[in-house]
């Protein structure tokens, strides 16, 4: 019999003949054939998943989706995008029609794919988050109340006007006793500078005494007398610099490039006084005559002029009578490159364009220590890498910044919740200074500031 006349039964009499071409899908939707039949009903389905649609395969009918041409692309591509691009629409609208100010609409605002993969996808090393921890995660990327912290609700922090409230806001802008603030910092920080180093980045951590050069020498004797923390406060002390990126690098400049991190620790803020929240702060507020920017972009566009700042007050006090030496020297240094992380784990772009300029140079200087040998390969694994990496320890930071406050409320239920909070350090410890000391004592940060200042 052959093959063709088995097929009539799908296509109809004589289909496979050549002048019957344009009547063989026609007669497989007729409903004539149980396949055929299928076929209908399940584009049918697939038309209730996205109603509506004026465009795309969905608006149409089943017999007018008869395929034409070969290279045109393939129809389960076409729905499945389409389906997906429909529900995204229908979910941005849901969030979108909440009022400004709900948490659930600023979260899902703000909050990055990168930083929810611990929720969307199957845990790997690079974005699983603590068990313990992973609980108040999720309420955090979720806008929902923090379950860890439900029975503390109300509970006063410390000797602040502050009460515990259900999103931990109130833990996170605290002002408590210990360096749980510059060790969320700097935990940041250093697996940045750690990471940097393992790629071939030339990077240096904290440079002091960047602009020494341009005080007065009764400015330099006061400023040699300051303690670390003193310096940092009170004069141009960036997080990070890296300089001699090579060819084609987004981070290439024309000399070295200062790195200023920021950790933005709440969504609300609070009256001093009361301690009542005010509502969101500044960088969390919805406008609503301008199109939406990031919480963190907006905290990175406020560091260069915080910089400037800082140098007219070194010059007040160092320069010799406000001489404008350190404001002159900033300005003809490449502006300062601000890094800055939300209080949902989110983070600013100059994040994305500094792994973009970090795995470019890894790929050109070290392929093979992730198991590549060419340009292309390296590069795609490397940006992965590094974006799973950091996007997991914002999160995590985010969630046990706020945690390590629980110590100072009081009662059964704040030492429950400090405990589950110790445990969970235990088992992940996403405060790396003891790795960065480590490294630090193996010579990867010294001579930088001679050689910067040359």
């Amino acid at each position: 019999q052959g093959l063709y006349p088995l097929l009539e039964s799908v296509f109809g009499p004589d289909s496979q003949d050549p002048e019957n071409a344009d009547t063989r899908f026609l007669a497989f939707t007729n409903g004539q054939s149980q396949i055929g039949t299928q076929f209908g009903e399940a584009f049918n389905l697939l038309r209730q998943k996205a109603p509506g649609e004026v465009s795309g395969p969905l608006s149409r009918s089943v017999v007018s989706l008869r395929p034409t041409n070969a290279k045109k692309p393939k129809l389960q591509n076409e729905v499945s995008k389409q389906v997906e691009e429909h529900r995204v629409r229908i979910i941005k609208k849901r969030f979108n029609d909440l009022p400004p100010d709900d948490r659930r609409r600023t979260t899902y605002l703000n909050r990055l794919a990168n930083t929810a993969a611990c929720l969307t996808s199957i845990p790997t090393q690079a974005t699983e988050v603590p068990k313990l921890l992973f609980p108040s995660v999720t309420a955090l990327l979720l806008g929902a109340h923090d379950p860890h912290l439900k029975k503390l609700v109300g509970s006063h922090i410390g000797d602040t006007n502050l009460k515990v409230d259900a999103h931990g806001d109130a833990l996170g802008v605290a002002h408590l006793p210990g360096d749980r603030w510059r060790l969320s910092h700097d935990a940041l920080k250093f697996q940045i500078y750690l990471d940097a180093r393992l790629l071939g980045v030339h990077i240096q951590s904290e440079v002091y005494g960047l602009f020494t050069h341009h005080h007065s020498d009764e400015g330099r004797t006061e400023y040699g007398n300051l303690s670390q923390r003193e310096k940092r406060l009170q004069t141009i002390v960036p997080d990070l610099v890296t300089a001699n990126h090579p060819e084609g690098s987004v981070l290439q400049t024309p000399g070295p490039q200062m790195h200023e991190i920021k950790r933005i620790q709440s969504i609300l803020s609070f009256n001093r006084i009361t301690g009542i929240s005010t509502g969101q702060n500044d960088l969390y507020k919805a406008r609503l005559r301008s199109s939406f920017v990031r919480a963190t972009d907006r905290r990175v566009n406020k560091i260069p002029a915080e910089y400037k700042a800082k140098a007219r007050a070194a010059d007040a006090r160092f320069g010799g009578g406000g001489s404008g030496r350190i404001l002159n020297a900033l300005n003809a240094m490449p502006e300062v490159k601000g890094i800055a992380f939300g209080a949902l784990g989110e983070f600013s772009n100059s994040v994305n364009v500094l792994i973009d300029g970090f795995a470019h140079e890894g790929a050109l200087k070290n392929p093979d220590r992730f198991g590549q040998s060419n340009y292309k390969a390296a590069y795609g694994v490397i940006h992965w890498w590094l974006k799973r990496r950091w996007s997991r320890l914002a999160v995590i930071t985010a969630v046990a910044s706020r945690h390590d406050a629980l110590r100072y409320v009081g009662g059964a239920a704040q030492r429950q919740a400090a405990t589950q909070h110790a445990r969970a350090q235990e088992q992940d410890d996403w405060r790396v200074d003891g790795a960065f000391r480590e490294a630090e004592s193996e010579g990867y940060s010294q001579g930088w500031g001679a050689r910067f200042n040359a």
